[in-house]
């Protein structure tokens, strides 16, 4: 079964803490900065990485946007 993307409308840690593991989340470039989306949880999301939280992002070119998926 293939997961629903959602878009995301939230600020970017807080769409990031409500994922669930395999949750997808599109960020559109143009209202969230990329640089932020990728630095997130290294920087603000410290507490819920040491807890073993972990994200991985894509980029579509194409579509100007970021795909995060909640992976553990």
């Amino acid at each position: 079964m293939e997961k629903t993307i959602k878009v995301a409308t939230l600020g970017i840690a807080e769409e990031l803490r409500n994922m669930e593991i395999g949750d997808v989340v599109q960020f559109p470039v143009p209202k969230y900065n990329y640089n932020s989306i990728r630095t997130s949880p290294g920087t603000t999301l410290v507490a819920e990485t040491m807890e073993g939280r972990k994200w991985k992002t894509r980029k579509d070119i194409d579509n100007k946007c970021v795909f995060v998926t909640r992976t553990a």
